[in-house]
């Protein structure tokens, strides 16, 4: 589907003739998630505000670039300052999670027991500090992973930026490939992008951060928080509360989760843009 086809079809089917403002967002788990969040946060918010998918981060920007006047929403995920600050820079009307994804506001282990019910609270021997504990005790392995994370996703976007594949082997490489002297050029700047030593040493530095930084900075920014609650954190709640697929967890807690000060400070910052 086209950007201008997804604009159509967001005008046609959730704007109509309402006067309604449009939140993008990037997928079809947080149309639900971010609706159900900002209706709990301002319930007026359900006849003002139409949430809409976009299909990524790369629509949501292509999107406002088209409809201005529109909100967008994204996951903080791996992108650093300079990389955030340049995307608000060219979208006034972009935002960005506060931290790393919607999932890093369920692994907090003082959030999450917070957004437990009593009687769910009650089948945890030891109360919030056994959660505490099973939430924690592998922490050491995701942010080895999380360190990963921010240090090779950001290569994808170097190698998008030097058209990867697309400049040799595409429909439109024909000419490219009758000289050699160019494709040589074009796959020692891929291979430049991709140098092993230094990408390495980018990921020792950013596992050297996100060891040194406090617990909170940890689960908020360095921990990947939709693998961490899908495979770790769930996994720890179901040995204490029953089996639950982590979509229906995540939707469960989602309903009681007690809405965060910089959640709230978002959800206003952008309920003011949408007026």
């Amino acid at each position: 589907m086209t950007v201008e086809e997804r604009i159509r079809q967001i005008e046609e089917q959730l704007v109509g003739s309402q006067p309604k403002q449009v939140l993008l967002v990037e997928g079809t788990n947080d149309v639900e998630a971010y609706r159900l969040l900002l209706e709990r946060h301002r319930p007026s918010s359900a006849g003002s505000v139409a949430v809409a998918e976009a299909g990524g981060k790369r629509e949501v920007c292509q999107i406002l670039k088209a409809r201005p006047g529109w909100v967008g929403l994204l996951d903080h995920d791996e992108w650093g300052d300079a990389r955030a600050q340049a995307a608000l820079t060219k979208h006034p009307n972009l935002r960005l999670l506060p931290r790393y994804c919607l999932e890093s506001y369920l692994i907090h282990p003082g959030e999450l027991w917070r957004a437990l019910p009593p009687a769910q609270q009650s089948r945890i021997q030891g109360g919030d500090e056994t959660l505490a504990s099973a939430l924690l005790n592998d922490l050491d392995r995701y942010l080895r992973h999380g360190a990963l994370w921010h240090t090779v996703r950001p290569l994808w976007d170097v190698l998008m930026d030097l058209d990867f594949t697309n400049a040799l082997a595409s429909a439109r490489s024909v000419d490219a490939a009758q000289n050699d002297d160019a494709i040589k050029a074009t796959l020692a700047g891929w291979q430049a992008a991709l140098d092993p030593d230094s990408a390495f040493g980018a990921f020792q530095r950013n596992l050297a951060s996100a060891q040194a930084a406090p617990l909170d900075e940890q689960l908020a920014n360095w921990v990947h928080g939709k693998v961490f609650f899908n495979q770790h954190v769930c996994a720890a709640l179901n040995k204490h509360l029953g089996q639950r697929g982590a979509e229906k967890r995540r939707t469960e807690l989602l309903r009681s989760l007690p809405i965060a000060p910089d959640l709230a400070a978002l959800f206003e910052d952008v309920l003011a843009l949408a007026r």
